[in-house]
């Protein structure tokens, strides 16, 4: 499973940055097992259903922002440690602006 979640900004310099998140999968089964924790459970102090959460504990699919943040809370653990992530930043500098010239015809 790869899901990739694209950022964009324009800066002040009116550069544009690009920032991609690509998920690779997830280390949920082996924290669990580490918390001594079901999926059950985890499912049940998450507030969602067993289904969901075995679905992003197998990779089939992937949690809403908030749902990933509460996992990480419930087991105490960082979002790095959590989800497998890799960040690709780009920066694309504005075009120089075209210079103005006068001709002499237009003086």
């Amino acid at each position: 499973m790869h899901d990739r979640v694209v950022l964009t900004w324009r800066t002040m310099d009116r550069s544009i940055t690009v920032v991609s998140a690509t998920l690779h999968g997830n280390n949920l089964r082996a924290l669990l097992d580490q918390a001594g924790m079901s999926q059950e459970e985890f499912s049940a102090r998450l507030g969602v259903s067993f289904r969901q959460v075995n679905r992003v504990v197998l990779g089939q699919s992937v949690p809403s922002m908030l749902l990933a943040m509460k996992m990480c809370v419930v087991l105490k653990a960082e979002f790095n440690k959590v989800f497998n992530v890799t960040f690709q930043r780009k920066r694309h500098e504005r075009p120089a602006r075209p210079s103005k010239t006068v001709s002499a015809s237009a003086r």
